[in-house]
């Protein structure tokens, strides 16, 4: 009689260990999606705040180079870095001049490098500088009031990454 019910209650145990150990499991899944939840929500926080201070430098290095507190090239290195985080925005043909003048005021020395400089190098860096900042000043001044005028009309917008990186291209070379 022992045996008999030592096979229905060695069953049942197992069946009963089985059923915890899936109400572990479920449990422990919960707690990972709940995790991740909030690890996404943090990360689009992070995103916004991130977005918006972009955003706020953009307008002050826009608006401080129209009202001439900033020089031309400074601003453009500034913003060029920071259009470099909205590959959609910087392909917009409005700010072609920045890329343009960056392309050829890049290799110029900044911070410790210049100061490194011998001022008979500093000077003709500066000349050439100037040169670059003349050739592309009515263009560039004209993009800095557009660029201030969007972000003036993004504020407050809600950073998406899949408009900040734009379209994106496929292996055959379509846009997705």
């Amino acid at each position: 009689m022992f045996d008999s019910l030592l096979l229905p209650l060695a069953g049942t145990a197992v069946i009963i260990g089985l059923l915890g150990y899936l109400a572990w499991l479920l449990w422990q899944l919960r707690a990972q999606q709940r995790r991740q939840a909030a690890a996404t929500e943090q990360l689009a926080i992070s995103n916004q705040e991130q977005h918006e201070h972009r955003r706020k430098s953009m307008e002050m290095i826009a608006l401080a180079t129209i009202d001439g507190d900033c020089e031309l090239s400074e601003a453009c290195i500034r913003v060029k870095h920071l259009l470099d985080y909205y590959p959609g925005l910087a392909a917009d043909p409005v700010y072609r001049v920045i890329g343009e003048m960056y392309a050829e005021i890049r290799q110029f020395a900044t911070h410790e490098a210049r100061a490194a400089l011998t001022l008979k190098a500093r000077a003709a860096e500066d000349r050439a500088r100037y040169q670059i900042e003349q050739r592309f000043g009515n263009d560039f001044m004209a993009c800095m009031r557009a660029l201030h005028r969007q972000m003036l009309e993004l504020e407050g917008s809600r950073f998406d990454m899949e408009a900040a990186l734009g379209p994106r291209v496929t292996s055959s070379g379509a846009a997705a």
